[in-house]
């Protein structure tokens, strides 16, 4: 059981304690401080492309990276909160493009390895005009489709294209080919429906 006195200890410290001494009960601190609330953002960001058990997989394989990397935090990068939450997001990812899970095993020996690289949200920032029309497309997706055309368009957002049209036929019991057409109606409906608020909020400014 680990120690209780642990959970008073903050974030690095904790991490500094799994990087030099390779302690499992800070591990168990860390994981159960932050492991509920990192499986409700996976299951928010990727419940319509990853099944439950891939879910608690990719917690798995977040949990153990940070077992592993604990030395390659960087502070001056930002959060440890942040830092797990990359970790976790390329774990997502590595799962749904089918990506070796053993990858990382040549890596752990690499000093320059960063379990976080190629995060989608190390992504650049896009420019202020791109930046308002994602949030405008995020707002429709999440507000304003539903059933499979939702469950598509969030597929698509957390992958950062195209997502598996097998797993989601599986995952939503269709086939792919239904999964094929109502994306291609999809993306022509998003657009049409981006460029109407545009219009709209133009109009408003407009009478302003």
């Amino acid at each position: 059981m680990a120690d209780a006195s642990l959970n008073e200890e903050d974030d690095e410290t904790l991490l500094i304690r799994i990087a030099l001494e390779q302690d499992k009960d800070a591990l168990s601190a860390l994981i159960g401080r932050y492991g509920p609330r990192l499986k409700g953002f996976l299951t928010k960001r990727y419940g319509d492309t990853l099944r439950e058990p891939e879910i608690a997989e990719v917690l798995n394989r977040t949990f153990f990276n940070l077992w592993r990397f604990a030395d390659r935090y960087k502070p001056e990068k930002g959060t440890f909160r942040g830092w797990l939450v990359r970790i976790a997001q390329n774990a997502a990812l590595s799962i749904i493009r089918n990506e070796d899970r053993h990858q990382a095993k040549e890596l752990e020996y690499d000093p320059s390895y960063d379990p976080t690289d190629h995060c989608e949200g190390d992504a650049p920032e896009c420019g202020s005009k791109d930046k308002k029309r994602v949030d405008l497309l995020n707002d429709i997706i999440d507000n304003h489709l539903e059933g499979l055309e939702q469950a598509i368009a969030k597929a698509d957002r957390a992958e950062g294209q195209s997502a598996n049209a097998e797993r989601l036929a599986t995952i939503h019991n269709t086939s792919k080919n239904v999964i094929w057409s109502t994306r291609s109606q999809l993306k022509i409906k998003l657009r049409k429906m981006v460029l109407e608020r545009e219009s709209q909020d133009a109009r408003q400014k407009g009478k302003k």
